[in-house]
């Protein structure tokens, strides 16, 4: 219980950071986690790890990594964790990987287009 809410706490402030995901718009990071979640049938995701960092190449963008669990489907296929990666400044969103419980690879999209 103590480390979900110290885990509520670090996401709650990453939230309230400010970012951004639309250009010109800022849309916070839990709105982009719940779309993306809902993009794969999951209404309440939980977040098992959220990282912000920068990308690698030139110009080092801000960047998050997202790990949630919950229930998440692609047609007939079933995942309990999905992780992603998506700008911090603008709607990009890829490499959304479903796993099994044994976090085994179910699905792999190099790129999700989520719309406001």
């Amino acid at each position: 219980m103590a480390r979900a809410l110290v885990l509520a706490a670090f996401v709650g402030t990453i939230l309230s950071s400010g970012s951004a995901l639309a250009a010109g718009t800022v849309i916070p990071t839990g709105t982009v986690i719940h779309r993306v979640a809902a993009a794969y049938g999951e209404n309440h995701p939980h977040v098992v790890h959220l990282q912000r960092t920068r990308t690698d190449s030139s110009p080092n963008e801000p960047m998050y990594f997202v790990v949630l669990s919950g229930h998440f489907h692609k047609g007939s296929k079933r995942a309990v964790y999905l992780s992603f990666s998506a700008l911090a400044d603008r709607s990009y969103i890829w490499g959304v990987l479903g796993q099994d419980a044994h976090h085994r690879q179910v699905w792999l999209d190099s790129i999700l287009r989520i719309h406001r």
